[in-house]
C-alpha cells in the first residue's frame, strides 16, 4: 500500500475510503510493530524476479508477507469496484476540466467494467454512456463471467458494446447532424490488447477531441500502438496520480486533440510526454523503479537527486531503508527500462 497517509473526507467515495482504511491497517501492521524497519533481503529477492517479458518485468519485489498483504488488500476491491482508485477530488476535476475545455455531450466510456467510475461521474453531474464487452449484470443470463469482475453487481447501467458499438454510436449521431462527440474515457484498458487503440482511432475518425485516460503508460494497461496514436495527435492538459496500493502506477490524464499536427513543436514539452520524470518533470522518463512503480526517472542524475523524497515514498510502501540503499539505477532487476518495453510488448502480442 502506498500514497498519502491522510486521505481527506471531502469528495471521497467508497473505494477511496476503503483505500484509506487499508493504508491505516498497513501502517499499524508493518510500521508500528517495527516490522518495516527490519533489514529485509530485498536484493536476494530481486534476483529471482523475471525481467524478460512485457508483464513479469512489472512485478513489484517485496518480502513475501508484504506481497501477500498487498494482494489481499487490493484484489477483492478491484473485483467488486474498479481497478482504478481515484483520489478524492479527481472526479470533480475531470468534470471541471471537460467543462472548461467546452467538451459537450458528456462522457463515453468503453470498457466500463462494473460501472463504478461511470457512477461517480454521473453523480458529479456529467452525462455518461457506458459500454463493456461483457457487462457484469448481463452475464448471469449467459452463464459467463467478466474476466476482471466476474458477475459483480454493477453500479451503473453498463450496456453490452465494443469498438463497433462505438462506431455505430457516432454514425447515428452524425446522421442526426450532431457534431458533438463528447469525451472518450478509457479506464484501465486491457494490457497487450489493441482495444484502446481501435477505440481511439474510431473516436478520432468521428472528430473526437478529448480523451480521459486512467491507467499506466508503458505499464500494465493498454498498448504501445495506443500510446503512440495518443501522443501523436493529442496533448496532455492535466494529470494526477491515482491512489496507490503498492504495486500499481496508475494516473488520471486528460488529453486534447492537436488542432494542427504540423505545429506539434509549439506545444509545451510537458504536454507532449507520456511519462514525465518524477523528479524534474521536464523530460520523458526512461526507467521505472520496481520497488515503487509510480517513480520514473529520465536519468541517473534525477534518480540520485530524488533520494530523500524516494526514502519517504518507500517508507509509505513499507520498504525499509536498505531497499533504498541497495537500489542501482543501472540494474534491470531494480529498474525497468521503459524504452525496451516496446520490443517486449510487440513480442508478447505476437505470441
Amino acid at each position: 500500500v502506498g500514497g498519502s497517509s491522510s486521505v481527506p473526507e471531502t469528495n471521497s467515495h467508497a473505494l477511496s475510503r476503503l483505500h484509506r482504511d487499508r493504508l491505516l491497517e498497513t501502517l499499524l501492521l508493518f510500521q508500528k510493530t517495527g516490522w518495516a524497519s527490519q533489514k529485509q533481503l530485498l536484493s536476494k529477492q530481486m534476483l529471482t524476479l523475471p525481467t524478460n517479458d512485457a508483464l513479469s518485468c512489472h512485478e513489484t519485489p517485496a518480502p513475501q508477507i508484504l506481497m501477500e498483504w498487498r494482494d489481499s488488500c487490493r484484489d477483492l476491491l478491484c473485483n467488486l469496484y474498479a481497478y482504478a482508485t481515484l483520489a478524492p477530488g479527481d472526479v470533480q476535476r475531470i468534470c471541471s476540466l471537460i467543462e472548461k475545455h467546452k467538451v459537450k455531450a458528456g462522457i463515453i466510456e468503453l470498457g466500463s467494467g462494473t460501472g463504478y467510475i461511470a457512477k461517480l461521474l454521473k453523480a458529479a453531474g456529467t452525462n455518461v454512456t457506458a459500454w463493456d464487452v461483457r457487462p457484469t449484470e448481463q452475464l448471469k443470463a449467459f452463464k459467463a463471467t467478466n474476466e476482471y469482475h466476474g458477475c459483480t453487481p454493477p453500479f451503473f447501467n453498463v450496456q453490452r458494446g465494443d469498438v463497433s458499438t462505438l462506431q455505430n454510436f457516432f454514425l447515428i449521431s452524425q446522421s442526426k447532424l450532431t457534431k458533438e462527440t463528447g469525451a472518450l474515457l478509457l479506464s484501465y484498458p486491457p494490457p497487450r490488447c489493441l482495444m484502446a487503440y481501435h477505440a481511439l482511432r474510431t473516436y478520432m475518425t468521428a472528430g473526437g477531441g478529448c480523451v480521459i485516460h486512467i491507467g499506466e503508460f508503458r505499464g500494465l494497461t493498454g498498448s504501445e500502438e495506443f500510446e503512440e496514436l495518443l501522443i501523436e495527435n493529442f496533448r496532455c492538459v492535466d494529470r494526477s496520480p491515482c491512489l496507490c496500493w503498492g504495486t500499481d502506477a496508475a494516473e488520471v490524464s486528460i488529453w486534447l486533440r492537436l488542432k494542427n499536427k504540423s505545429k506539434n513543436g509549439d506545444v509545451p514539452l510537458e504536454q507532449r510526454m507520456l511519462l514525465p520524470c518524477s523528479y524534474c518533470g521536464q523530460t520523458q522518463a526512461t526507467k521505472r523503479c520496481r520497488l515503487a512503480r509510480y517513480l520514473v526517472y529520465c536519468g541517473e542524475g534525477c534518480f540520485r537527486r530524488d533520494t530523500e523524497k524516494r526514502k519517504v515514498d518507500l517508507t509509505m510502501t513499507m520498504i525499509s531503508s536498505d531497499g533504498e540503499e541497495s537500489l542501482d539505477f543501472n540494474n534491470e532487476q531494480h529498474f525497468t527500462s521503459l524504452t525496451s518495453l516496446n520490443t517486449r510488448a510487440r513480442t508478447s502480442m505476437a505470441n
